[in-house]
């Protein structure tokens, strides 16, 4: 008997098979301590034992701490245990790499494998999770029990507050039991009054399922789905959509008729997610990536024809600089925003004249950042003209520079950006984060 537990002959056929060849070399003592532990539901002290001869002086400390928990000293048996265990150490192949005129030694390089398909980078993060697996093997209880009671506190079934626009209500819903997002949208009943604070979705109103990220998983047969955007083009009859099936945030571009729930165009791949849509419910623009996985080309797409004619809009060459699109709240002009760590740059194209160029809005400036709204009314000293639908319309500008850390708001016309006049002066003790543009309200 140990600790005043006797041990049978098949517990003694279940230690062996547990540790292995290591049960061979150990004294008929520590034989009765490992029955003992993985009698008690501590078998996860022996997950992952090296082979004999690697690290067995540690094994003996391990067992003698476990004999003398057995008797009701624990102390120090986690140390113990997890001293017998060998991490994974990654091979050093040193790799020079020349950039900048600059040379640099990289002893891991090798394990970069952008296309994850390497059998010895697979082989060693194989490693690491066994590793990590059995220095946690004490936790699995508490971790089965932590995640029981967080999932218990989360409210599977549930749907999105409603965002009203343009004739609908738009929110997403969750299903039990399911991981992804359901889009949908109702109409908004022809008595419905003007929007609301308490504007909800009519139960009478019939539900319109825009993409079920669960069916799209489950019909691609992925293993993994991830949707960066979905937008409704501005008469609201078509979806662009974007998905990574991969995991590798590489997005591919949908479009479907709403109507008849038809696919309109062949998939785009290798998008960053982003999409935009310009006022003629034609046109998009979307972004691909490079070779360093960086968003640095837009690319304009009409519908109707081949992928192959789509027009670059914007390219960017400098590798420290991103590029991301987006819409003004104005509706008016499409944004393309290239920005590094401290620098950045935005260029505006008309929403109503997508095949227009590129106008640049202020000039790129080493650690100067920048970020616009667009506000289409008129802008005086008496105040905004909201009810005006002027072409051109100004920009409030969010501003950071050496001398203004904390950032300033700027206003400027659209059409003579670089006449800027200040709104609310830096302080140095308030940062400005963001400003967003209402009709009457900044």
């Amino acid at each position: 008997a140990v600790g005043g537990f006797v041990l049978s002959r098949s517990q003694g056929c279940h230690a062996r098979r547990v540790l292995g060849s290591n049960y061979k070399w150990m004294t008929a003592e520590e034989r009765q301590v490992a029955r003992s532990l993985i009698t008690h539901g501590q078998g996860h002290i022996f997950k992952a034992w090296p082979q004999p001869g690697i690290n067995d002086a540690a094994k003996r400390r391990l067992l003698a701490a476990a004999a003398r928990h057995l008797s009701g000293a624990a102390e120090g048996l986690e140390e113990e245990r997890l001293s017998v265990l060998v991490p994974p150490r990654a091979n050093q192949q040193p790799k020079e790499l020349h950039m900048h005129n600059d040379l640099r030694i990289d002893k891991f390089y090798w394990l970069r494998d952008d296309a994850r398909k390497a059998p010895a980078v697979l082989e060693y993060l194989k490693a690491e999770n066994q590793y990590t697996a059995a220095a946690m093997a004490d936790t699995v209880k508490l971790q089965d029990e932590l995640y029981k009671e967080m999932r218990g506190r989360i409210k599977e079934e549930d749907t999105s507050v409603a965002a009203r626009y343009q004739g609908y209500y738009y929110y997403t819903r969750a299903e039990e039991g399911q991981q992804y997002a359901v889009h949908c949208r109702r109409a908004v009943p022809a008595r419905a009054g003007p929007p609301s604070e308490a504007d909800e979705p009519s139960p009478d109103a019939p539900e319109e399922v825009l993409l079920d990220e669960n069916k799209r998983k489950q019909q691609g047969k992925h293993k993994f789905y991830m949707v960066g955007c979905c937008e409704t083009s501005p008469d609201q009859k078509l979806l662009a959509w974007t998905e990574d099936t991969k995991g590798g945030e590489k997005y591919t571009l949908h479009i479907r008729d709403l109507s008849n729930g038809k696919e309109l165009i062949d998939p785009i791949p290798m998008t960053s997610g982003d999409v935009v849509w310009a006022n003629d419910n034609a046109t998009l623009f979307y972004i691909v990536k490079d070779h360093l996985d960086r968003p640095y080309k837009v690319l304009r797409h009409t519908i109707g024809s081949p992928t192959s004619y789509d027009a670059v809009v914007y390219e960017e060459k400098d590798e420290a600089f991103y590029v991301s699109i987006g819409r003004s709240h104005s509706e008016q002009l499409i944004l393309i925003q290239i920005g590094s760590a401290v620098t950045s740059e935005t260029c505006y194209i008309s929403a109503n004249d997508p095949t227009a160029r590129p106008n640049v809005i202020l000039p790129r400036i080493n650690d100067v950042e920048y970020s616009v709204s667009h506000h289409p009314g008129k802008l005086s000293s008496g105040g905004i003209d909201s009810s005006s639908k002027d072409a051109t319309g100004w920009f409030v500008i969010t501003h950071r520079d050496p001398q203004h850390p904390n950032s300033e708001l700027r206003v400027a016309p659209l059409d003579a950006p670089e006449q800027r006049t200040v709104l609310l002066p830096h302080r140095d003790d308030v940062k400005l984060e963001d400003a967003c543009v209402g009709a009457r309200w900044l």
